[in-house]
C-alpha cells in the first residue's frame, strides 16, 4: 500500500502551525519558530511538546542554507542548481535528491530512485499551504515531511495571506514522470 502524507498548514493562528497526517490519520504536528530571524519548523507528536525533527533556514546568498536536524543529528542541504530547483541531502550511505519541475510538483530521490513526490495547492482561502505527498511504502516518512517543511520555508514563505495563489516554476532540471507508481 502506498504512503500518503498531507501537510496542512492553519493559517488563523499565531505564529505558524501544521497538522501533518499519514494514511489520512492525524500523526504529527508542526510549528514554525514565530520569534526567529530565519525560519525553523519543529515536527513533534500530536500528544506532547518534544522535538524530534527540525528544519531552519540560516542566511544564504543566492542558494538556501538549510540544516534538517533529527534525532540529534544535523544534516545541511546542498545545492545543485538552485535555478532549476535541485537539491540534495546525504544521510549515512543514502542520498535524498529534491527535484523540482514545472508548476508545483516535486520528486524525491532516493540513491537515484524515485520513492516519492509531492505538490500543494493553487489556491487557498484563509488558509496556508497545503501539500499532498505520494510515496512508496518503505520510504522515511520523516525526511519526506522534512522536504515539505524546506518547499515551504524556501518557495512558499512569502504568500500567507487570506488568499494564496501559486503559479509555479518555469524552469525544471528534468521532466516530472506522470507514469511512477509508488510500490
Amino acid at each position: 500500500m502506498p504512503l500518503y502524507i498531507d501537510v496542512n498548514q492553519k493559517k488563523i493562528s499565531i505564529g505558524e502551525k501544521y497538522g501533518v497526517a499519514i494514511n489520512g490519520q492525524p500523526y504529527y504536528k508542526a510549528k514554525a519558530s514565530i520569534w526567529k530571524l530565519f525560519p525553523k519548523i519543529d515536527l513533534m507528536p500530536l500528544q506532547g511538546d518534544q522535538v524530534f525533527m527540525s528544519v531552519e533556514q540560516g542566511w544564504g546568498l543566492l542558494k538556501p542554507n538549510v540544516t534538517f536536524t533529527i534525532a540529534g543529528m544535523q544534516y545541511k542541504l546542498e545545492t545543485i542548481s538552485w535555478w532549476k530547483r535541485r537539491f540534495f541531502v546525504t544521510v549515512g550511505k543514502d542520498k535524498f535528491e529534491i527535484v523540482g519541475h514545472r508548476g508545483r510538483k516535486v520528486s524525491i530521490f532516493q540513491n537515484d530512485r524515485q520513492i516519492a513526490w509531492f505538490d500543494n495547492q493553487a489556491v487557498t482561502f484563509f488558509a496556508g499551504d497545503n501539500y499532498h505527498c505520494t510515496a512508496n511504502a518503505s520510504a522515511p516518512a520523516e525526511w519526506l515531511i522534512a522536504f515539505i517543511f524546506f518547499w515551504d520555508i524556501h518557495y512558499n514563505r512569502q504568500n500567507k495571506g487570506a488568499i494564496n495563489i501559486k503559479f509555479g516554476a518555469m524552469v525544471q532540471s528534468q521532466p516530472f514522470d506522470a507514469t511512477w507508481q509508488p510500490n
